[in-house]
């Protein structure tokens, strides 16, 4: 059938057509025919599915707003994040006496150490367009869970609210009083922390025992039905994916099989509910794993070179370029039911993006070899799970133009040296169109994430006010609907502070760095670190916020938060 067949379809055909269409399908509609581009523009539903995309939004369930509302509601959102004027929650912790947990992004979990009881408390913070009330609900227990666990420390628990979940691990000395094992527990939150009914296993215990020195450490990470759990100390380390429901370890790797040594350059997180991506910040990889989640018993070690592909970072000019995971696990097995009743959206959680940050230290030569000191840099690569998943499943996506071949290969290890027998992708195969490298102030800080989202605080401080810059990463970021008529086109990026934060006439709230050009440029030259320029394009929305410095009762600023539609600010 072509286009004049389908215009002369009654328009509530065509608009029941066009809802199965994705938003590039939308899109393509609105450039093709004025007619189909009016019908758009005059169909709220339509707009409102398009709007969702091109925000990284997912619609929240049934009930509650109308789509009408929703549709004002979104848009609202989006103006205000244009202009600056992001909406900003509050946590007020008076006297600095809250730990905080690591926990789903939806929520923020943190303990009261000044009760006590050591209240655990998981709070949702108002979100004004998404149209969430402020939740807080706490739960008792917490220091007589400490008291039967002298080893157990905050770091190393997880909570999952919707699951009713919190899973804690510590180590436990053995019989050679020089070494002991992680334990790993799965408690109910409602339940005063005793086991959960949900549990298979009420205690895990790890395969490798680790010395008790200073350096032994401990990560969880949970993902639905699958906990990520990685324990190192010298020279050991071994990650585990856990079903802990059926009580089943589906994918195992330690030191022993090709991670030695590499316990401070390794981090691994968990991409889909049958995949993990781990990240060597030492040798500058990637490297793609399979698993079978619905295996019936304990998987075998696996290798280091048992992994699907590699995909190697840029080339770097020294090893001084230091590179670091700011944020790993990107899966969430979160669906549309799961989001609170109330919420007319939220951020799509399925575009989750990895962060990595690589800084520049050439004081350090300059130290050692008494050559004059260069600048400092700091880079941040934002890698969208679509990228990932991409070169996981060996598929071409015809929008990047990214090839990802289908076939096994011979696989090798993490020799390097190796890789021309090897499913070993060049980053110029992968990264310059699938990833999304910016520069920034080499004193910029990454604070939160919420989907694909990202806040970094930059280290600038204004007449009362201190700069985020809130990052959107997706396939649609840089998109927006375009007039009657006209192609799609990137918006501009650049964001004013409000006049009231303005950096004062004489000021030194410039850029402190010397690097040549503007920041946050997709061409990245004249770089001490990397051995070529670097172009990327994967899209980005860039906005900017100015945070006071102090509130209305002079509490200061803390750290920050990404919020379902804004920015949560802890003061003290």
């Amino acid at each position: 059938m072509d286009a004049s067949h389908i215009l002369a379809l009654p328009a509530d055909i065509q608009e029941r057509i066009m809802s199965f269409l994705d938003a590039a399908g939308i899109l393509a509609c609105i450039e093709a025919s004025r007619q189909l581009a009016e019908l758009i523009d005059s169909t709220v539903s339509l707009q409102y599915q398009l709007e969702l995309s091109l925000a990284g939004m997912v619609d929240g369930p049934p009930g509650g707003a109308s789509v009408r509302a929703r549709l004002e509601a979104l848009r609202a959102c989006r103006d205000a994040q244009s202009c600056g004027e992001h909406p900003l929650y509050e946590i007020v912790d008076r006297g600095d006496r809250f730990w905080f947990l690591p926990s789903a992004e939806t929520e923020i979990v943190y303990i009261d150490v000044s009760h006590p009881d050591r209240l655990l408390t998981v709070y949702r913070p108002r979100s004004e367009y998404c149209g969430l009330a402020e939740s807080r609900e706490t739960f008792g227990g917490v220091r007589a869970l400490l008291g039967a666990h002298p080893g157990l420390h905050m770091s190393h628990v997880y909570v999952d609210y919707k699951q009713d979940l919190m899973v804690y691990s510590y180590f436990v000395i053995h019989t050679n009083l020089n070494r002991s094992r992680a334990h790993c527990h799965f408690a109910s939150l409602s339940d005063g922390f005793n086991p959960h009914p949900l549990a298979s296993r009420r205690e895990l215990t790890g395969d490798q025992a680790i010395p008790l020195a200073g350096s032994a450490r401990i990560s969880l990470r949970v993902a639905g039905d699958l906990v990520l759990w990685t324990t190192s100390g010298i020279a050991i380390l071994s990650v585990i994916v856990y079903n802990w429901k059926t009580g089943v370890i589906v994918w195992r790797m330690d030191s022993e099989n090709g991670l030695k040594g590499r316990q401070y350059n390794v981090d691994v997180g968990l991409i889909s509910s049958s995949a993990l991506v781990l990240i060597d910040t030492a040798e500058f990889f990637l490297c793609l794993y399979r698993f079978d989640p619905t295996a019936t018993s304990d998987s075998s070690t696996a290798s280091a070179d048992g992994y699907v592909c590699m995909l190697q970072l840029p080339e770097r000019t020294s090893i001084e370029l230091a590179c670091s995971v700011e944020h790993c696990n990107a899966y969430s097995l979160e669906s549309r039911s799961a989001i609170p009743a109330p919420a007319s959206f939220l951020p799509d959680r399925s575009l989750t993006v990895l962060v990595l940050k690589f800084v520049w230290h050439p004081q350090l030569i300059e130290l050692l070899e008494g050559t004059p000191a260069q600048r400092n840099e700091s880079c941040r690569l934002f890698v969208p799970l679509e990228t990932l998943h991409r070169f996981l499943n060996g598929s071409k996506d015809t929008r990047s133009g990214i090839m990802a071949d289908s076939s096994d290969g011979v696989r090798c290890g993490f020799d390097t040296d190796a890789k021309d027998d090897c499913r070993v992708i060049p980053w110029e195969e992968w990264g310059p169109r699938g990833t999304r490298m910016v520069r920034m102030k080499a004193d910029s800080r990454f604070a939160s994430r919420h989907g694909p989202i990202i806040a970094i605080y930059d280290g600038t401080t204004v007449a009362g006010g201190r700069r985020i810059d809130i990052y959107e990463v997706h396939p649609l970021a840089a998109t927006t609907i375009p007039p009657l008529g006209q192609p799609c086109a990137p918006p501009s990026t650049a964001v004013a502070p409000p006049s009231s934060l303005a950096p004062a006439e004489g000021s030194s709230a410039t850029d402190s760095t010397t690097i040549d050009g503007p920041l946050d440029e997709s061409y990245i030259a004249n770089s001490p670190g990397w051995k070529d320029p670097i172009r990327t394009t994967y899209p980005v929305r860039k906005t900017t916020r100015y945070a006071p410095n102090l509130s209305s009762d002079g509490l200061h600023f803390c750290d920050i938060r990404v919020a379902a539609d804004g920015l949560v600010m802890r003061r003290y």
